[in-house]
């Protein structure tokens, strides 16, 4: 009796399983991963490989391409470019060039938002401003509108002070009129709403004071060995820096 119960149970659950792996696309995943992984740039040999071998730029794929895999309505970026080498800030660039998913991101890094960006939305003194085009765009942009609303602005300022000194000359005399219409246009300059003048941050220069040279040798190394599990990135090498050199 147990034993019915039991293998009942178990059908039930076996049931269960497949509806629950026809819902999320079970049968479908394996042949999504093996394209995934492909587009990635990952071969398929080493599907079974473990994660803890790969460097940050391969892992950073990895994180991606289970992202990807869910479908998702919106990709949010908080700076995807950090501690990634210019390779794998290159292939992102590119791989996220061609997604459709609508992206949100963050970064500091404005060659990979000139790249990548088609619209940039910046905060500044609690104001939300949305610029159509890459960064580099954005800057020309808002260069361009503070400079007219700069041009705007002085143009009203003085239009204010005309209307105020008429205001004062001529109020209590025989032109008493005409200073009575200044007042009105200048309060109906008011109504409709005074332009702010644009705030343009300050240039920020920062001095560091001369120090005593170091020696003639500022950094030698001599039979460094570096890379990882799957393989070295160099080996045994030697490098000199001179005071005065400049090394890229």
């Amino acid at each position: 009796e147990d034993m019915k119960k039991m293998q009942t149970l178990l059908d039930e659950m076996d049931e269960l399983n497949k509806q629950d792996a026809l819902e999320i696309d079970m049968f479908e995943i394996d042949k999504r991963i093996e394209t995934m992984m492909q587009e990635m740039g990952f071969p398929l040999e080493e599907g079974d490989r473990k994660v803890s071998s790969y460097s940050g730029g391969w892992k950073m794929r990895m994180s991606l391409g289970k992202i990807l895999l869910q479908k998702p309505d919106l990709l949010l970026l908080d700076e995807p470019t950090n501690h990634l080498d210019l390779e794998s800030v290159e292939w992102l660039e590119k791989y996220l060039t061609g997604q459709e998913v609508p992206m949100v991101v963050v970064s500091h890094d404005r060659a990979f938002l000139d790249q990548l960006c088609n619209k940039i939305v910046a905060t500044e003194r609690g104001v939300a401003t949305t610029w159509i085009g890459n960064y580099s765009s954005y800057l020309s942009q808002k260069k361009a509108a503070q400079a007219a609303q700069m041009t705007a602005y002085n143009r009203q300022q003085k239009e204010m002070e005309r209307l105020k000194d008429m205001i004062n000359r001529l109020s209590g005399g025989g032109q008493s009129g005409r200073a009575a219409a200044a007042e009105k246009a200048l309060e109906k300059m008011k109504d409709e709403g005074l332009i702010s003048k644009p705030f343009i941050e300050k240039k920020r220069v920062l001095n560091f004071p001369l120090k005593k040279n170091s020696g003639k040798t500022v950094c030698e190394v001599k039979g460094l060995t570096h890379g990882y599990d799957h393989g070295n990135l160099f080996e045994d090498s030697n490098l000199h820096v001179s005071r005065g050199e400049r090394v890229a």
